[in-house]
């Protein structure tokens, strides 16, 4: 299992939450965390949420995947 928290960064408070299981993506835990994010950014974004920026640690996985999706 994994989770992916999303929060907004001026009132400090968690708005949307992904939860995940490994055998989504055949056991591969680091495609799992990019799953998830995607999951949850196209869900905030079809709830008219404007996603400005994104902070996390620099795994590979979020800079390939922000790489394809975003400029």
């Amino acid at each position: 299992m994994a989770t992916c928290f999303f929060m907004d960064h001026g009132s400090g408070k968690i708005i949307h939450m992904e939860v995940g299981d490994c055998r989504e993506v055949d056991r591969c835990s680091g495609r799992l965390e990019g799953l998830l994010t995607e999951r949850g950014m196209t869900y905030l974004e079809d709830q008219g949420l404007k996603i400005d920026e994104v902070v996390t640690d620099a795994s590979r996985t979020f800079i390939k995947m922000f790489g394809k999706h975003f400029s």
